[in-house]
């Protein structure tokens, strides 16, 4: 990590907002190199946290998520309405997928939140 020639973004690992997790180091201690440079290099885990904490308080805030939510909802609003082929089936389910997310991000960020301190 010190030569800059690489750099660990570990918001959302497994690519989605669907997996609840209960820790912000849920799957470090089954991988060894995750294991060995983070958990157990006390400044390295604290380096991930200070990601994690710009990360939660600012880009990736539940403000800032919501916003982005929104800039795309507007974007595609219309387009949902007139799709014949709707793979949420109603506009109305369409929207309740965004509540679902909206609530998964106040819910996992309150997570990350709670293991900064």
């Amino acid at each position: 990590p010190n030569t800059g020639h690489w750099v660990l973004l570990a918001w959302d690992r497994e690519t989605g907002y669907w997996a609840l997790r209960d820790s912000i180091v849920t799957g470090f201690d089954q991988r060894i190199l995750t294991q060995r440079l983070i958990l157990a290099d006390p400044a390295t885990l604290e380096h991930y946290k200070a990601v994690l904490r710009d990360l939660v308080r600012g880009a990736a805030s539940v403000d800032d998520m919501n916003s982005r939510i929104d800039f795309i909802r507007d974007q595609i609003q219309d387009a949902v309405a007139e799709d014949p082929y709707k793979t949420a089936g109603s506009v109305e389910n369409w929207r309740a997928h965004l509540e679902t997310i909206r609530t998964f991000i106040r819910q996992h960020n309150a997570m990350i939140e709670s293991q900064l301190q």
